[in-house]
């Protein structure tokens, strides 16, 4: 669902295993290579049409560093078992500084979702960010950057996803991206009936809420 509902400073693609730019649109190093330096988009907007700034960065990172949350992304987002030092440098740029040189850089940000200040800040504030997202949370409330928000959840059948409207990324000729105005994810319980399933119609299985 992350895939879906949130976005990523920067990505890999997998097939060039190329570092692309997402909503970071460039990023510079220092001559040590311990500090980067990443230009945030302008205008882009969480799918409930507030704007994402710096702020958002750096609360994500204090988001998964806090150990109340308990992320399982602490781990990953460590150069050589020591975390990054991440700061605002003004709405649109962020610093983020490796205790030591560090060769994968920004890929680390790869598989970082970007989490909204405004809607979660309250939650680590308060210790139970950790919970902030679950089954019973109303679908609305599940604000992200991604291409789709989620619309519907069937506890144990189905998720059902509807376009964010409010979508950053573009086609090359300009078109509103995603395509698609709906996706629907069939939750399916029990090796045998996924085996079932898949040899007739592949179909991807999960919980609906984003993981930290």
């Amino acid at each position: 669902m992350t895939e879906l509902t949130q976005a990523r400073l920067v990505r890999v693609n997998k097939v060039t295993d190329e570092v692309e730019p997402w909503l970071a649109e460039s990023w510079d190093r220092s001559a040590d290579g311990r500090v980067y330096t990443l230009a945030l988009r302008h205008g882009v907007v969480f799918s409930d049409g507030q704007p994402f700034t710096a702020d958002d960065v750096v609360f994500t990172f204090e988001a998964i560093y806090d150990k109340k949350t308990g992320s399982y992304l602490a781990d990953s987002l460590q150069a050589n078992g020591k975390r990054l030092a991440v700061q605002a440098v003004d709405p649109y740029t962020v610093q983020l500084t490796f205790a030591e040189p560090f060769a994968a850089g920004v890929r680390l940000l790869d598989n970082l979702p970007i989490l909204p200040r405004h809607v979660l800040g309250p939650k680590l504030e308060a210790g139970t960010l950790a919970d902030a997202w679950n089954l019973s949370t109303p679908p609305s409330q599940v604000v992200g950057l991604g291409p789709f928000v989620l619309a519907r959840y069937d506890a144990g059948q189905r998720l059902i996803f509807d376009r964010n409207p409010h979508y950053f990324r573009k086609a090359g000729d300009g078109a509103t991206l995603p395509y698609l105005d709906h996706v629907q994810i069939e939750i399916v319980r029990g090796v045998r009936a996924a085996q079932a399933c898949c040899r007739r119609r592949p179909r991807k299985a999960g919980g609906p809420w984003p993981r930290l």
